[in-house]
């Protein structure tokens, strides 16, 4: 048993490998905190991170919700 996002499961839920079993559960929204030093130039892989997930954020992707 594990709580995923239903975006990171989405297909294998459509196919059916694997099933939701407590699907009326509603969990509160989790944050997420990405921790560096400030003031310094950003190394190239930490600012295509911050991008992606700007990006994945702004287009819906993360969802706990289905």
């Amino acid at each position: 048993m594990t709580q995923l996002p239903v975006s990171s499961a989405r297909e294998e839920l459509e196919n059916g490998s694997l099933v939701a079993v407590l699907d009326g559960l509603c969990v509160p929204p989790m944050p997420i905190y990405l921790v560096y030093r400030s003031g310094v130039n950003k190394p190239r892989k930490l600012q295509a991170l911050l991008d992606f997930i700007d990006q994945w954020v702004a287009e819906g992707k993360f969802s706990f919700s289905q």
